[in-house]
């Protein structure tokens, strides 16, 4: 009873973070948009898509694979350093890599060169915090977790909001992206600490090599198959500032409100039922796993269907808040922005799923038709010269339905199979 009332505990203080994380930034983003210029808050919303995007690339998804053996290893009282230091390998090869394409980057947009080197900053610490994050949960570390999300994800917008309501003095963006660094790097000393207090002073001199060619090769179709699942959040936005720049702030702040729906699914769909789903697939107990997974996906569609009308009558309180005009035209992009974002949240409970089922295979390939469908989508309108806000907001809408169907029938199959 003493420990179902701490996890209780742990896993209210955690939801309550995560709510608080999704209020933070949906206040932060539209006072943004209200008392920034246009295009600062433009270069935010492609920045952010862009530093999100780059912290793929610096973990290569090489987690997928060093995590699962760190857990093993901490289960069984056996030594992670060698496990650690190769991530860290991996990792300091990625961030080379940033710090040379920052370097040229700065030399061909020396107008950008602040603007460059505090975004190279903040993608280096987002992916660190990032995979500080991963390791606190598979350690059981379900509070510092949160906490740390919270840090990295939310708390820094709170002051930047602040700035930018009551500061007499004019914030630029170089100002918000300077906060935003400076409680990142904060963040991931609060975590580093945490995490020598877990697993005590790791040895940077000792490796695995076989572990990690190993590691390299299980992570490389996880990677692929990321760069095309996630390449669509951030090239649709790069699309609308290019083909319908107009309309690029209007949808960036659609899609910051749209999110709170994936982040209300993690908090009260995924979160509360990841543990049962992967006792019971883990105990392989079919028929405990498929009346659990049901009543999930029974949640999920319920969540669904409740917050869709609250998002539409959110957007309205902002248009008017914004001084924009809210045309019918408008409502047809946030429904598809809100079709894409359902879409999304619902598949990651097969997704769920496929890796409690230990069946990441499907996962990949699911992962991969959703970026084709996009890519196609999206090329066949160029080639028609038809791209516009709207146009790539239904090719988003259409990957991501690819995604959710692609996953239930993948879970579908690999439930069949057990």
């Amino acid at each position: 009873m003493q420990k179902m009332r701490l996890f209780l505990r742990k896993a209210t203080i955690s939801a309550a973070l995560r709510l608080a994380s999704s209020i933070s930034r949906f206040i932060f983003v539209f006072v943004l948009a209200k008392t920034i210029e246009n295009e600062g808050t433009e270069y935010y919303i492609l920045i952010s898509s862009t530093i999100s995007y780059l912290a793929l690339f610096l973990g290569v998804d090489y987690y997928t694979h060093s995590n699962r053996k760190i857990n093993a290893l901490y289960l069984s009282k056996q030594s992670v350093a060698e496990e650690l230091n190769n991530a860290r390998l991996v990792h300091a090869c990625t961030y080379t890599i940033l710090a040379t394409a920052t370097g040229i980057a700065c030399f061909l947009r020396p107008d950008l060169l602040s603007i460059i080197l505090l975004a190279s900053l903040i993608a280096k610490f987002e992916h660190s915090t990032l995979e500080q994050y991963r390791l606190l949960n598979i350690l059981d570390c379900q509070r510092e977790a949160s906490i740390l999300l919270f840090i990295k994800s939310a708390l820094w917008m709170i002051p930047s909001t602040a700035l930018l309501i009551f500061s007499t003095t004019k914030i630029t963006l170089e100002t918000i992206l300077i906060v935003w660094a400076a409680f990142l790097i904060f963040a991931f000393l609060i975590s580093k600490h945490n995490l020598h207090s877990k697993l005590g002073y790791i040895s940077k001199a000792t490796y695995d090599l076989k572990s990690l060619i190993h590691g390299i090769k299980i992570s490389a179709p996880f990677f692929i198959s990321s760069i095309f699942f996630r390449l669509m959040p951030v090239a649709d936005k790069y699309m609308i500032n290019i083909y319908d720049h107009e309309n690029l702030i209007k949808y960036g702040l659609m899609s910051s409100l749209c999110g709170g729906i994936a982040l209300l699914f993690e908090v009260f769909i995924i979160f509360p039922n990841y543990s049962s789903l992967m006792s019971s697939a883990a105990k392989l107990e079919s028929g405990a796993y498929r009346e659990r997974y049901s009543a999930v996906c029974k949640q999920g569609l319920i969540l669904s269907v409740m917050m869709m009308p609250v998002i539409v009558f959110l957007w309205s309180t902002v248009t008017q808040y914004l001084n924009i005009a809210f045309h019918a035209i408008d409502l047809i992009l946030l429904i598809f922005i809100l079709a894409a974002t359902v879409a999304n949240s619902i598949s990651t409970i097969p997704n769920t799923g496929l890796y409690a089922l230990h069946f990441d295979r499907l996962n990949i390939q699911a992962n991969l038709i959703c970026g084709v469908i996009f890519t196609v989508a999206v090329s066949t309108l160029f080639g028609l010269k038809l791209l516009s806000a709207i146009t790539i907001a239904a090719s988003t809408s259409l990957g991501y339905f690819a995604l959710l169907v692609a996953k239930s029938l993948s879970h579908h199959k690999a439930v069949s199979q057990r």
